[in-house]
C-alpha cells in the first residue's frame, strides 16, 4: 500500500513540476506568441478615487440636435483611386466602410 502511495506521490510530483514549467514561460523566454501570456494577469496600480465618472457639474455640453431641414448639405464625392490598391472603381460599385 506504501508502495502504490509513493509511486502516486512521484507522479503527481512530476505533474506539478511540469506544469509550473509551462506556467513559468512567457513571450520573453520562449516561442510562444504574446497572446498566450494571458495567464499571467498584472494588477492595476490605480486606486480609485471615489468621484462620479462623467462631466462636470452644471456643465451644460454642446450636442448638435438634429434637425429635419438642415441649413446646407455638403456632398462629398468618392476618389478616383482606392487609397489601398490604387485601383479605378465606378461609383455604382463603391461600399460605404464603417
Amino acid at each position: 500500500m506504501i508502495r502504490l502511495l509513493f509511486g502516486e506521490v512521484r507522479i503527481l510530483t512530476a505533474r506539478v513540476s511540469e506544469s509550473e514549467t509551462q506556467l513559468s514561460k512567457d513571450r520573453h523566454n520562449s516561442s510562444t506568441p504574446p497572446s498566450f501570456d494571458e495567464l499571467k494577469k498584472t494588477r492595476s496600480l490605480r486606486r480609485p478615487s471615489g468621484a462620479k465618472s462623467g462631466g462636470q457639474i452644471r456643465h451644460k455640453g454642446m450636442t448638435l440636435k438634429r434637425v429635419r431641414e438642415p441649413g446646407e448639405v455638403i456632398e462629398h464625392g468618392l476618389p478616383e483611386r482606392c487609397d489601398g490598391c490604387g485601383e479605378t472603381s465606378p461609383p455604382a460599385t463603391a461600399m460605404r466602410m464603417r
